[in-house]
C-alpha cells in the first residue's frame, strides 16, 4: 500500500517524513502532561497534610 504524497515527504537526509506526527507527538504530551499534573497535585496535598500534622503534634505534645 502506498501513500498519497501530502501524507509523505523526504526530508533532507532521504528518510520519509510523516507530517502528520506532529498532532501525534502533541496528542501524546498533552496526555503525558495530564497524567503528571494530577500525580504532581497528589505529591503536594499529601506533603502539606503531613507538614501540618506534625507541625500540630508538636504543637500539642512539645
Amino acid at each position: 500500500m502506498t501513500l498519497p504524497p501530502a501524507f509523505l515527504s523526504i526530508c533532507y537526509f532521504g528518510c520519509i517524513d510523516n507530517r502528520y506526527s506532529h498532532y501525534v507527538a502533541v496528542a501524546k504530551y498533552r496526555k503525558g502532561v495530564s497524567k503528571a499534573v494530577s500525580f504532581i497535585g497528589e505529591s503536594l496535598r499529601q506533603l502539606l497534610v503531613d507538614v501540618v500534622s506534625e507541625t500540630a503534634k508538636k504543637a500539642l505534645f512539645p
